[in-house]
């Protein structure tokens, strides 16, 4: 094509129908759109509450995967873990907590608050928390290798071997998990 050929197809080209009823209908249709959302948004301001508390008995709860993510450490090797989780948990945490402590302590000062907070999402606090759910060992912190780290299910050894490997730090059906993980799992899982 040639600059000519161009203004040649752009000069006959039409980008708008032709018809303006056509244009106004549209307009219409649009405008109308917008004034039910407008509806809907007004309605939804009047009845919002900050104090209202859904009905959970029927919610599903939040989806297997994403707990599973939440369980699972950098450590495993597995194509996801808990860090993006994390990061969104300890934000929501700190604001959590810093919202609630302002609020139910109106006099007190913002240095003591702060170290309050502090007390509240400290790794240790978050550990701890975590030792009493168990969710040590619920986490995934090793990597899946069948031939070493893995037993089929329901297998039962005999007893003295038991006691022998986990003695002998071979992880077969034990892994350590670190105070930091599961803190981070229970930032995780918030």
């Amino acid at each position: 094509y040639g600059l000519s050929d161009i203004n040649i197809l752009l000069n006959n080209t039409s980008f708008m129908p032709e018809d303006d009823k056509c244009i106004k209908n549209e307009i219409y249709k649009n405008n109308k759109t917008i004034d039910s959302i407008n509806e809907v948004n007004d309605l939804q301001t009047e009845t919002f509450s900050f104090d209202f508390q859904p009905d959970l008995n029927y919610h599903p709860g939040p989806s297997p995967s994403i707990l599973l993510q939440a369980l699972t450490t950098a450590n495993a090797i597995d194509g996801y873990d808990l860090e993006r989780l994390e990061t969104i948990g300890d934000s929501f945490l700190k604001y959590a907590v810093t919202a609630y402590l302002y609020c139910t302590h109106n006099n007190v000062h913002e240095g003591i608050l702060s170290d309050l907070r502090s007390n509240h999402v400290s790794n240790l606090n978050l550990y701890r928390l975590g030792k009493l759910k168990m969710f040590g060992e619920r986490m995934i912190s090793t990597k899946f290798e069948p031939r070493s780290n893995w037993l089929p299910p329901c297998y039962i050894g005999p007893h003295k071997l038991e006691k022998a490997v986990i003695n002998s730090n071979i992880s077969i059906t034990q892994h350590i998990t670190n105070d930091k993980s599961i803190a981070d799992c229970v930032e995780a899982l918030i």
